[in-house]
């Protein structure tokens, strides 16, 4: 989903006039915020990372996430991967059919 909003920011950059190589220069540096798909290794297990995306989960992140997550080879063949979740905040009336 973080691809879909670097788009939409090249084209809005695009419509306004800015050079998109400049654009794209930054966005290049980007770093989540805290919470936000961040990627960092597992202290004492070797091969091993968390992925930490869990800071205000909406359907469209989570799915995002899910799929980042799915493509991620296992560091090693005899290792498994886990997915941890948690809730979908603020959802309002569609909290259970998003859940």
């Amino acid at each position: 989903h973080m691809v879909m909003n670097a788009l939409a920011v090249l084209a809005c950059a695009e419509v306004l006039g800015c050079p998109v190589k400049h654009v794209a220069d930054s966005l290049s540096r980007y770093q989540p915020e805290a919470g936000r798909y961040a990627v960092q290794p597992w202290s004492g297990i070797a091969n091993a990372y968390v992925i930490q995306d869990a800071y205000n989960a909406n359907p469209s992140s989570m799915q995002a996430s899910l799929a980042a997550f799915l493509a991620q080879p296992a560091p090693q063949t005899d290792l498994k991967k886990c997915l941890v979740l948690a809730g979908m905040n603020e959802l309002g009336e569609f909290s259970r059919q998003y859940h």
